[in-house]
């Protein structure tokens, strides 16, 4: 059953401000560099004279309102929410997690919250192949070896 549209609302609202601290802390390490988000907040706090993370929140109270407008219907809070519940995943790829491991926490912790299995949305070909992928534990095989592949140092 599909929770209500506040309820999502406000897990948003949480993360991003999780997302905004995190990009902040990010900013502050110095030679780690941004994201794309955390660069427009950079960009925005430049050119208003606002704190970076006043601009972050500003940023992220104008897109929560314009998908609000829309009552849901743009997607921007489910496309946040998708790539939370990615960002999961490949977190415990990270963290050493096994795929017995991840598939349990995935259809038990994710599936309450409605973000496993992976919502079918026009993010893109990576999403889709990645969520395909994240169903099975032969395709965890898969993203394992192809995220810790990227992610290991270029000699």
């Amino acid at each position: 059953m599909p929770q209500p549209y506040w309820k999502r609302f406000l897990f948003c609202s949480l993360s991003l401000a999780l997302y905004g601290f995190g990009a902040f802390l990010g900013v502050k390490a110095g030679s780690a560099g941004t994201n794309a988000w955390s660069t427009l907040a950079l960009g925005v706090s430049a050119m208003s004279g606002a704190s970076f993370g006043s601009a972050t929140l500003l940023i992220s109270l104008v897109i929560i309102g314009i998908d609000l407008l829309g009552q849901g219907k743009l997607g921007f809070v489910n496309r946040k929410l998708a790539t939370l519940a990615v960002d999961a995943i490949i977190n415990m790829i990270y963290l050493g997690k096994n795929d017995d491991e991840i598939l349990e926490i995935c259809s038990t912790r994710l599936a309450k919250l409605e973000l496993y299995p992976l919502p079918k949305l026009p993010i893109s070909a990576k999403y889709n192949i990645f969520r395909i992928l994240s169903n099975s534990k032969r395709g965890m095989k898969i993203i394992r070896r192809k995220t810790l592949r990227n992610s290991s140092p270029k000699k």
